[in-house]
């Protein structure tokens, strides 16, 4: 498969992710090179995409993901609601039926780790309105939540190779 992994959000100025116990542009970027380092021991064709400081991040990324014929385009991002000690969880977002198909497998693996928040059909996100291709954007887990971040922490490499298996659609060794 040709996929693309992006990072979401920049580092810096305009479009930078939310933070708590950990910062989400930062780990944005980390998992994602967890994720294509396995898909890519496992055979695949990976590219990885990153913005670091731009006012039209968003354009950018989405002109990346149309950029090439990827079989599969997913966006890593981490969610946030509110400081907190509870658990949240994990929620995959898709646009497409196809779209929701590998969101879905993507959220089962990662609800082995978090809290189970289900895939859910966005209209509104540019990211998902704009790709060609199939795709579909991740929200592992809370970086305002205690509970997950101790949780992403703890078992970090293993939720990057849970990604890269549910893309791959089988163990990756």
């Amino acid at each position: 498969m040709k996929i693309l992994i992006c990072a979401g959000h920049t580092l810096k100025g305009k479009g930078t992710g939310a933070t708590g116990y950990i910062n989400e542009s930062e780990e944005n970027r980390s998992l994602s090179n967890i994720v294509v380092k396995y898909l890519k021991l496992a055979g695949h064709t990976v590219d990885y995409y990153e913005i670091n400081e731009a006012n039209d991040y968003l354009q950018k990324q989405v002109a990346k993901a149309n950029s090439k014929d990827y079989d599969l385009v997913v966006q890593i991002h981490f969610n946030a609601y509110k400081n907190t000690t509870d658990e949240m969880g994990t929620e995959a977002l898709y646009l497409s039926e196809s779209g929701k198909v590998w969101a879905e497998k993507i959220n089962a693996k990662l609800s082995t780790v978090f809290k189970n928040r289900g895939v859910k059909k966005r209209t509104d996100l540019f990211w998902l309105n704009g790709t060609k291709s199939i795709s579909c954007l991740i929200e592992v887990c809370f970086v305002d939540s205690k509970a997950d971040t101790d949780k992403y922490l703890a078992n970090k490499n293993k939720v990057g190779k849970l990604i890269a298996e549910a893309i791959h659609r089988s163990e990756i060794k």
